[in-house]
């Protein structure tokens, strides 16, 4: 019998079918480039800039298909005493979409998710049949947005991550862009950050590229009027944005009105010299045209950059070819690097430049100032939603959303970095196992739904990645607790599982079955091995298989507790003793013997070999209670070839380091026991003498060097 709460077709609240004036508009945003046209007269000191469009923004995507369905269709699931949809429910509509969530009265009203017969879904809150509250609506060529809803429309915070990779997070009013907001071009790295009015840049803003950035107001998605270029040596240009109408015939403007151009009007630059008279204008109009000659040399020198670092006499070369003199009052003495040559400028001089890839502030370094490769590290970030716990023992906090904001500051540092980390390493524990007690304390019966509180908690950390810049190419070691949440049967196919989603290229072979254990080259002569510290478990397997039951009896050899994650009292045969608990694991023969292969095989290619895992493996760098169950017969392996230099782990949340012979051990302190107001994270730059981590907050900075 049909009910009043579904026979009423659904009606959308405040939508319009989109059309190409009034979509979420893709604005055209002007950059600024390099002219090398310098006219004679005295403003020609200054650079001058003229504009090209940059890549448009991606559509908002499209409303239609948001549009959702109310009319009866098959339904399964509870109703109050009315005989109304209420509670928990699947529908079938007529149409072929899909609604499985809660209900009252009649109507979708709380978490639900409704399944698009054309390929879309929403994810989240109901009231009274409308979107409304937190949800995330996924669409069918690969967009979304994740965020607030109001009234079934896109309304206060959210992130819209588009088909073409860009991303815009901020405020969102009906639908549109609206408010304060950050909107990252994908292709490009640039960002726009500021106000938007009605989907459009308006009011005051900051493009941010590379090398510099252009501060000022906008104006339908322009520039207009004063504004500024900061440059990243502290040089400003100041001028003023004007707009020039394009003359058109009638019914040639676009339906948002007549099209502008923009044009740059410079007027002084600030940071370069203090002496404003006449002589000195004119050496500064000389030194800029010189500027952009070197800027021109300097990129070239990137095609020759190899040659340039084997033959000495082309090092002389370039650096006759790239030092400028032109005396100034009162200049100090600068080291720049370019390449792998030093310039030196002595105190009377002044070196002026523009930035780019070769050059870049040395601070009296060596010949190999730059790094060949760097790379983010971050451990034990366990994620869950709840403010604050503690560990197994009741003896240590932990701060769970604390650690969401650490990610977040890691990846905004590594995004902003003049050079941007080549790759990032999480060495495992990306949730924590709370999620997997909260599904099981709030669910009753289905499996399905146990699922939920990690599925959404792993999301949650991975979305972050996904938005920034920095989370691109990012390498995941499985942890404790990724097997507290789910089992290795779906590891394997998630996003956890690196070697199905990485652009870089793996090492050939890879352990066979479920071992999450690869390799991969990220500069000639590095090779990075990442390793499975739970191959040996009783986490993530069935207590049926011949894993658990292998693991359970090596467990118990060594571990007489009822509780297995009590660790055993150590003795005088084995001081070490604390290792054999089921947090812990160890590594196969299996795993052993292909690492041995690879470890050989960088013998006889001299490669520098750093290897990664959750758990630490030796005794002086990590508690007793963190060490790997086999930790001795990995050491073996790891003395008896000298192609290793690292190996880098988390689990132990005060870390830790020793060195053993020439291998470090570094074990990286956790995120998620850094209280507010702290940080533990670092990036890692690799020379060919040495590695140098710079460390943020509880994180230490340490040079690994090579023996």
């Amino acid at each position: 019998m049909a009910r009043s709460g579904d026979d009423a077709r659904y009606r959308c609240h405040g939508y319009r079918k989109q059309t190409a004036a009034h979509a979420a508009r893709p604005p055209s945003l002007l950059k600024p480039t390099f002219t090398s046209r310098v006219s004679e007269n005295l403003t020609s000191s200054f650079l001058y800039f003229s504009t090209v469009k940059a890549k448009n923004m991606s559509d908002a995507g499209s409303e239609d298909l948001e549009n959702e369905q109310n009319t009866l269709g098959e339904y399964e699931g509870e109703r109050n005493e009315a005989g109304e949809r209420h509670g928990s429910g699947r529908a079938v509509l007529p149409n072929g979409d899909v609604y499985e969530g809660q209900y009252q009265n009649g109507q979708r009203h709380g978490q639900g998710t409704y399944r698009f017969k054309k390929g879309a879904k929403y994810v989240g809150n109901y009231v009274h049949n409308m979107k409304d509250g937190e949800g995330s609506f996924y669409y069918p060529d690969g967009s979304k947005y994740e965020g607030s809803w109001v009234k079934d429309m896109r309304h206060g915070h959210g992130i819209y991550t588009y088909s073409n990779g860009d991303t815009h997070e901020g405020q969102w009013h009906q639908h549109e862009r609206h408010g304060q907001g950050t909107y990252h071009y994908h292709s490009t790295g640039s960002m726009y950050r500021g106000s938007w009015d009605n989907g459009r840049m308006e009011g005051e803003g900051e493009y941010v590229h590379s090398n510099h950035r252009y501060q000022g107001g906008f104006v339908r998605n322009a520039p207009t009027g004063p504004g500024k270029y900061v440059f990243d040596l502290n040089c400003e240009q100041h001028g003023e944005f004007i707009q020039v109408e394009q003359d058109k015939a009638p019914g040639e403007w676009d339906d948002i009105g007549p099209r502008t151009d923009v044009l740059w009007i410079p007027k002084y630059i600030s940071g370069t010299s203090h002496n404003r008279n006449t002589a000195a204008l004119k050496d500064l109009r000389t030194l800029v045209l010189k500027t952009l000659v070197l800027r021109t040399l300097v990129l070239k020198t990137l095609v020759l950059r190899t040659l340039v670092l084997k033959t000495l006499v082309l090092r002389i070369l370039v650096l006759k070819t790239l030092v400028l003199r032109t005396p100034v009052l009162g200049g100090a003495a600068v080291t720049v690097a370019c390449g792998s040559v030093l310039l030196h400028v002595s105190s009377g001089h002044r070196l002026f430049f523009l930035r780019c890839p070769l050059l870049t502030p040395a601070a009296g370094r060596t010949m190999s100032a730059l790094p060949l490769f760097s790379f983010g590290v971050i451990a034990d970030i366990q994620y869950a939603d709840a403010e604050v716990g503690c560990n197994f023992a009741g003896t240590r906090t932990r701060y769970y959303r604390h650690s969401l904001r650490v990610l977040r500051e890691a990846l905004q540092l590594w995004a902003r970095a003049p050079r941007r980390p080549d790759f990032v390493l999480q060495l495992g524990d990306i949730i924590d196992g709370l999620n997997a007690q909260q599904q099981q304390s709030g669910s009753s019966s289905s499996s399905s739904s146990s699922s939920s509180s990690s599925h959404s908690a792993l999301d949650t950390v991975l979305r972050e990645f996904r938005l920034s810049p920095a989370g691109k190419e990012v390498f995941h070691v499985w942890g404790n607790h990724e097997l507290y949440n789910f089992s290795r049967e779906e590891l394997m196919v998630s996003e956890l599982n690196s070697t199905l989603h990485v652009d870089m290229p793996l090492g050939e072979p890879r352990p066979s079955g479920d071992i999450c254990a690869y390799s991969f080259r990220p500069h000639p002569g590095f090779l990075m091995v990442v390793l499975d510290a739970y191959d040996l478990s009783l986490l993530g397997v069935k207590d049926s298989s011949l894993r658990y039951q292998r693991a359970l009896r090596l467990l118990q050899q060594h571990n007489s507790n009822a509780d297995l994650n009590c660790p055993p009292t150590p003795t005088e045969a084995d001081c070490f003793l604390q290792r054999y608990t089921k947090f812990n694991g160890g590594f196969s023969q299996e795993q052993l013997d292909w690492l041995d292969s690879l470890l050989t095989a960088a013998d006889d290619e001299q490669e520098k070999v750093t290897i990664v895992s959750h758990v630490p493996v030796h005794p002086a760098s990590t508690e007793p209670v963190c060490l790997a169950w086999n930790h001795a017969a990995v050491l073996s392996l790891l003395r008896s070839h000298p192609c290793v230099v690292l190996f880098m782990a988390g689990h132990d949340h005060d870390g830790g380091y020793h060195q053993d012979g020439g291998v470090h051990h570094l074990t990286l302190e956790g995120v998620v026991e850094s209280p507010p107001g702290s940080v533990a994270f670092g990036t890692v730059s690799v020379f060919r003498d040495r590695m140098e981590l710079e460390g943020q907050g509880r994180t230490t900075s340490r040079v690994l060097r090579f023996d």
